[in-house]
This record gives structure tokens, sequence and C-alpha cells, in this order.
């Protein structure tokens, strides 16, 4: 004969000698006793969620912001954990072009290759920012000029970020009647704009 214990009425699981329905003091124990032990399970659930960065809300994301110097200020847990990112990220990168664009791919949860940064000329210590797909951007809800002050925190001290663009896919044909016929990524359908960097008034991040 195999055991089978029930969870969901621990007092069933007493002989037969013992009084099990709901009225008994058996059944009301062994309820107490569960309930107890599954407000433990999920704590210890929670506790072990949030030892992932990226599980972390609330007051637990701004121990992580302690730990490593980062203010939140008027940032909500989404930001604020973009915000710790960029800080991590920012300690590693040495001021090379890869060490930024794997800091940024970091941060951005994209591959390095989505991103291009261009020089003006060797004298002038600007940068462009040529390439980075604007979906990345409304994913992580930062605006341009959020992400503009992050990325000038990763460039090396004198080198600033003079022009940003973002990519779309939208496009249209050389061709007259010319479409995307797989329709999944170009054309009025599922393509969207790019945009240039324009003046904003955001909320300001202590980035």
């Amino acid at each position: 004969m195999a055991d089978y214990f029930n969870t969901d009425n621990h007092a069933s699981n007493l002989p037969d000698c013992f009084k099990k329905d709901k009225a008994s003091n058996n059944y009301k124990i062994l309820e107490t006793e569960k309930a107890t032990c599954n407000m433990i399970r999920e704590e210890l659930y929670a506790v072990d969620k949030i030892l992932d960065i990226n599980q972390a809300k609330g007051k637990a994301l701004d121990m992580y912001g302690e730990r490593v110097g980062q203010p939140r200020g008027a940032a909500e847990d989404d930001k604020y954990l973009l915000l710790i990112k960029v800080k991590l990220m920012r300690n590693l990168a040495n001021g090379t072009n890869n060490s930024i664009v794997n800091a940024l791919s970091s941060v951005l949860n994209c591959s390095p290759e989505q991103i291009v940064f261009t020089e003006y000329n060797n004298l002038s210590c600007k940068v462009k920012l040529e390439s980075i797909p604007l979906s990345l951007i409304n994913e992580t809800g930062l605006t341009t000029s959020q992400l503009t002050a992050i990325i000038n925190s990763l460039l090396p001290v004198g080198v600033v970020l003079e022009e940003l663009e973002y990519t779309g896919t939208f496009m249209f044909s050389n061709i007259e009647f010319d479409y995307d016929e797989e329709g999944e990524e170009h054309g009025f359908e599922n393509g969207y704009f790019g945009m240039v960097q324009g003046d904003e008034q955001d909320k300001i991040l202590p980035i």
C-alpha cells in the first residue's frame, strides 16, 4: 500500500481513531500549523528571490543601491535597477569603445552589435552614437535625455556624446508598390520610426 499525504487537509492523515472533522481540535491545530509553515516557506522564497538583483523591489533594491553608492532619487524600481547596473558597469568600463559598448549592452540587455559609436575626429573628443534600436529604449522606459546622461557617465573624462540617433525599422521601397512579404519587421503594419534626440523636460535622475 502506497503512502499518501494529503497536503491540503493535514487532519485527514491522522488514524481513524482521531477526530478529523473541521470542528475538531485536531483539525484546527493542524490547520494553524499548516498556515504557519506556508507563511515561513513564502518568506524563505522571497528572501531567496531578492538575492537576484533583477527580482529585487522596493527596500531590497534600495539596499543594493546603498551598497554600490547609487541614490534612488525620483527613479521608480525599473529605472533604479538600470541606474544600479550602470553604476556597476561604470566600474568595469575602462574607457575603450568595446568596454563602453559592452557595458551599455549589458545595461540594456541587448547584443553589443546593436550599439555603434563613431568618432567625429581624433582631436574633437566627441563621439556620436550611430545606432541603437529604439525598441530597447522603449522597453526601459528611459527618455532620450536620461539615456544620454547614462552614456556620458560611461564615457572617459573629457569625452562627450555630441549626437545620438535612434534607429527604427520603418522604410520606404525604391520600387513602387513593393513591400515586405514577410511583414515581420518593416513597412506600415509592424515597422516603427527611429528618432533623433531633442530637448525634453524629464525627471532628473541621480546619474
